[in-house]
């Protein structure tokens, strides 16, 4: 609808963040920034671990194309939940 987005990307203190810019219909300015945990896929093994669950497969993009950490824009992962004896 005419807004243009700058987006800013960076790491830092092991969080990803997003800092984005646009100008409304209005003109109008707006900044948000967001931030999240830079977990890898250890971390989530460990995590999900501990709650019974095994990683089953793991792909780095919609496409389920192979992960590559330093090169896919996703890690999509799917675990199963171990029987409880």
């Amino acid at each position: 609808g005419g807004i243009d987005f700058h987006i800013k990307r960076s790491i830092e203190k092991g969080k990803i963040v997003k800092k984005i810019a646009l100008k409304d219909e209005d003109g109008m300015e707006h900044y948000y920034q967001e931030r999240v945990s830079a977990f890898k896929l250890k971390d989530f093994v460990a995590l999900f671990g501990a709650e019974g669950l095994v990683l089953q497969q793991y792909f780095g993009d919609y496409d389920l194309s192979p992960f590559d950490e330093g090169l896919s824009p996703r890690l999509i992962m799917i675990f199963k939940k171990t029987e409880l004896r």
